[in-house]
C-alpha cells in the first residue's frame, strides 16, 4: 500500500511518501500522549492542539483502511482473526 501526505496550497501540490510502519508508530505515539501524559501536554497549550481529533485521523487510518476493518481476537493463548470486519470510524469509500 502506498501511503502519501499530500498538501495542496494556491494550486501547488506537495507530497511526502510514508511507510506503513511510520503511520502505525505515529498512531502508537498518540496513545502515548493522550490526556493524562504530562510530558505531552505542553503541545497542547503551545499550539493550541488537538491530539484526540489527530488521533481519530490515524486511527481510521491504520484500522479502517490499512487493516481493511479486520480485527484479532484472543482465544486459547492465540490471536485469531475474526471473519467480519468491524470498521472503528467509518468504512473507506474508494473514488
Amino acid at each position: 500500500m502506498k501511503i502519501n501526505l499530500v498538501s495542496e496550497k494556491h494550486g501547488k501540490i506537495a507530497s511526502i511518501k510514508l511507510t506503513e510502519h511510520e503511520i502505525r508508530d505515529l498512531y502508537d505515539w498518540f496513545y502515548i500522549c493522550d490526556d493524562e501524559c504530562k510530558r505531552c501536554s505542553h503541545l497542547k497549550k503551545i499550539n493550541k492542539l488537538n491530539i484526540n481529533a489527530l488521533h481519530r485521523k490515524f486511527e481510521h487510518l491504520v484500522h479502517d483502511i490499512i487493516d481493511d476493518g479486520r480485527w484479532f481476537t484472543y482465544e486459547h493463548n492465540k490471536f485469531v482473526r475474526v471473519k467480519e470486519r468491524r470498521y472503528l470510524v467509518k468504512k473507506p469509500i474508494w473514488h
